[in-house]
């Protein structure tokens, strides 16, 4: 399986089994998007990489209040956090799992929030949209065939 491929289907079972979102890969080509939310982890082994997951505020809204199963504004704003960072964490091992299996031993930092993102060439961009809601995945994944 190739790295887009394994972090298109990990991004589809991480939002269906967590956030009980149907995403779909996005094909439009175009760069209407802006984004208030971005969260960062780092892959250290068994390849170095890294996955910023941006999304727009209408999205984070959605995606907490379906985990919460509480309306946006009753949550704390760490509990907003954790709940981003925690579904990143598992997009992150689901899709280490679709590329090197079960038993390869993995190492990955903590996700962080970001406040900024500076794109850069070297990242691949994979686009989807959550029930009407873009968002996007920036990768890089060193030395994987």
């Amino acid at each position: 399986m190739n790295v887009k491929e394994a972090l298109v289907n990990s991004t589809i079972q991480t939002f269906s089994d967590m956030a009980f979102l149907e995403v779909i890969e996005n094909f439009e080509n175009n760069n209407d998007s802006t984004y208030q939310n971005i969260v960062l982890i780092e892959i250290l082994k068994p390849t170095y990489g890294s996955l910023y997951l941006l999304l727009p505020n209408e999205l984070k809204n959605m995606i907490t209040k379906n985990i919460y199963g509480d309306d946006f504004d009753n949550l704390k704003e760490n509990d907003i956090d954790d709940c981003l960072l925690e579904i990143l964490n598992v997009l992150a091992g689901n899709f280490l799992t679709s590329l090197f299996g079960n038993k390869a031993i993995y190492k990955i930092e903590l996700p962080q929030v970001l406040i900024d993102f500076k794109k850069r060439e070297d990242y691949n961009l994979v686009k989807f949209n959550a029930e009407g809601i873009k968002f996007e995945i920036f990768y890089i994944v060193e030395n994987y065939k």
